[in-house]
């Protein structure tokens, strides 16, 4: 965490008037002092607070008079703000009002325990008789969590590395070759071979004022071979691992079903979305709770009913385009595109990466074709489903026809999944954005494989048409993700996560200042 400096806050410094008086003299407004709640390794129960929990101000006179005496109220006290003079608590939850003998600016900090948590300290100014002569009004306010858009700068591609038969070498060799040190493998032995990394953390951050801040893994209820990586990995002074909930995760609690759009109008941070059954919805409410009380990324449900996995990655992103109207594009799937590219290619074009059981069957592009039943499942999904949740994101998000990039896929019907859908061909909206600060943006996607020769991506139908619809300015990289994930109902987004440098001085974007 950046070390914090005193700051001075515009507003604090107000006139002086000589002499004294007993007239108070008016605030224009409350001023802001944000932090960022500490919520890292030293916990804000603690009697001691590390300085890099606190945020620092200092209260300079209002008056031209000299005077020794200072009080200090929270307005609405709360349990989760301290405020502190050096090393001693003068207000917190159990006191209210504080007495302070100081002639001179009061140096002050506050510490807070919770995200999205404000008050107002009240400091009024005293002479020798101990009458008010002057009052400023202080609103304390915490961050609130933020979870990252694919428009944020990446710092660290992470993915797990795991050997034997579902061994994962074309995927983290080509984020290794792509990142080089802005990629970081986990290793599989440790944690019990589980690769979706995606699921199991989201990544989140804070900011408080002299930019401190604090990042945030928010550790999934699913608790399965992951579970402990980002204590091991992550978890240190300036990066907290918090988990909302508890009880039996099902498959819409993973995190590849929660995700952000890019800035949109009324959410300049973004605004989050997941996916939601009828009947079934994730099980850990109290996380779900906590986003809406941040209330600045407000989330939305998105139907994954069709669904077999039933998670948001499977059909959709967002991408970074500078020449894009907001900045972005989103990706979505076509499956009729995806069926016309296939119709285009010569059905004798045998596809060795598909062929046999263990794989889905298909020798060729022409057993594809003549699969009547295929083409009528994708027909459905793309009119019942994809094509009215495209609607509904139009609405709800505000987009404009250009920002859309529509990209070829088919889905297969899944008989032990109640005959729900998942990826036939590798999702490539399942994506990674690496864009780290001045350099162009690349994105991972899964190599499609719809090609006989499998070394050679050049002659790739799929890609082909993918990179021509993609901004011109981002880097594609189609990993091989074949055998780890795509086969297991996953794609290089469920297998990955990044950490992004947040924004900075977000209190600028919104109006986030008064009482909880």
């Amino acid at each position: 965490m950046v070390k914090p400096t005193v700051w001075w806050m515009a507003g604090f410094l107000v006139g002086c008037s000589g002499g004294a008086s007993d007239v108070i003299p008016a605030v224009e407004a409350p001023t802001r002092v944000i932090g960022v709640p500490n919520v890292d390794r030293v916990p804000f129960s603690r009697e001691q607070a590390d300085d890099d929990d606190k945020v620092f101000f200092e209260v300079a006179s209002n008056t031209g008079i000299r005077t020794n005496w200072w009080r200090l109220t929270l307005q609405t006290p709360r349990r989760f703000v301290r405020v502190w003079q050096g090393e001693e608590v003068l207000l917190d939850q159990g006191t209210e009002e504080a007495l302070v003998e100081k002639s001179g600016p009061l140096e002050l900090a506050a510490e807070f325990g919770d995200f999205a948590r404000s008050t107002t300290l009240v400091v009024e100014e005293l002479d020798w008789y101990l009458n008010v002569v002057s009052t400023t009004e202080i609103v304390l306010e915490s961050s609130p969590l933020f979870l990252n858009h694919h428009l944020l700068p990446s710092e660290l591609v992470m993915a797990v590395e795991v050997g034997g038969p579902w061994a994962n070498p074309g995927m983290i060799n080509g984020y290794e070759d792509a990142l080089g040190n802005h990629f970081q493998v986990v290793e599989g032995d440790d944690y019990g071979g589980d690769v979706w990394l995606q699921d199991e953390i989201e990544l989140a951050w804070a900011v408080g004022h002299d930019g401190v801040r604090m990042d945030v893994a928010i550790d999934s209820i699913r608790d399965r071979g992951l579970d402990d990586m980002p204590e091991d990995v992550l978890q240190g002074n300036d990066f907290a691992v918090l988990t909302w909930g508890e009880g039996f995760a099902n498959t819409l609690d993973s995190f590849g079903n929660l995700e952000i759009t890019p800035p949109i109008e009324g959410y300049p941070l973004g605004r989050i979305y997941y996916g939601a059954i009828p009947g079934y919805a994730p099980n850990d409410q109290v996380l779900f709770d906590k986003l809406e009380e941040q209330e600045l990324q407000d989330p939305f449900q998105i139907d994954t009913s069709w669904l077999c996995v039933g998670h948001v990655d499977e059909f959709m992103s967002f991408v970074p385009d500078a020449t894009a109207p907001r900045g972005f594009r989103m990706i979505y799937t076509d499956t009729t595109l995806g069926w016309d590219l296939f119709a285009s290619m010569d059905p004798a074009t045998e596809l060795p990466r598909w062929a046999g059981r263990q794989n889905h069957d298909y020798d060729d592009v022409g057993q594809i074709l003549d699969d009547a039943g295929l083409q009528q499942f994708n027909d459905g999904v793309q009119r019942t489903y994809l094509d009215p949740i495209l609607d509904g994101l139009i609405s709800e998000l505000g987009l404009q026809p250009e920002e859309i990039v529509m990209i070829p896929g088919l889905f297969e019907q899944v008989g032990y999944c109640g005959g729900t859908a998942a990826a036939l061909v590798p999702g490539m909206a399942n994506l990674v954005v690496s864009n780290e600060a001045g350099s162009a943006p690349k994105v991972f996607m899964p190599d499609p494989f719809t090609r006989t020769d499998l070394g050679n991506q050049a002659e790739d139908p799929f890609i082909a048409e993918v990179a021509a619809r993609m901004p011109a300015d981002i880097e594609l990289h189609f990993l091989d993700d074949w055998v780890t994930y795509h086969l297991a109902l996953g794609e290089v987004h469920c297998g990955s996560n990044v950490i992004r440098t947040p924004e900075v001085a977000w209190w600028d974007l919104v109006n986030a200042g008064g009482d909880e």
